[in-house]
């Protein structure tokens, strides 16, 4: 159940998810055709644009398309899990296999440990005790996670 802070918070939710953008998830389609669009013609004139942009430019694909699975993971931009998983199958960014960055994603937010320091699968904070016991070098490495 969701909860508001106020009455007129829940009015003004309520009236935005009757919005066309709500209803029909044009954002996130657009999401999707733009990562696959840019990925294809990124491959496609590889030769013409050279290799350091070619590289620079699936960097940016690959981290959108990463952005997308999420998004399909949280059941968007449709309620049907079989269909968002085949819209996130093509392996753009071969980080994990959709289905199991599903499952540990998933897994991540039933945790009551959510953002924990070594609980949480998906955190990017550490412990104190972890912090202080690391050197200069890794403490650059945890800081520009």
């Amino acid at each position: 159940m969701a909860e508001y802070l106020s009455p007129t918070q829940k009015q003004v939710v309520e009236r935005l998810l009757q919005t066309p953008m709500a209803r029909t998830e044009w954002p996130t389609w657009a999401m999707l055709f733009l990562v696959y669009g840019a990925w294809s013609a990124t491959l496609y004139w590889s030769r013409e644009l050279g290799l350091l942009t070619t590289t620079l430019l699936l960097i940016v694909s690959c981290a959108w398309f990463m952005s997308f699975q999420h998004e399909l993971v949280h059941g968007h931009p449709t309620r049907h899990r079989w269909f968002n998983k085949l819209l996130a199958y093509p392996p753009l960014a071969v980080w994990f296999p959709y289905t199991l960055y599903m499952e540990s994603h998933l897994r991540h937010h039933n945790d009551a440990h959510l953002t924990m320091p070594g609980m949480d699968p998906e955190t990017h904070y550490v412990s104190s005790t972890t912090w202080q016991r690391s050197g200069w070098l890794m403490r650059g490495l945890y800081w520009q996670r």
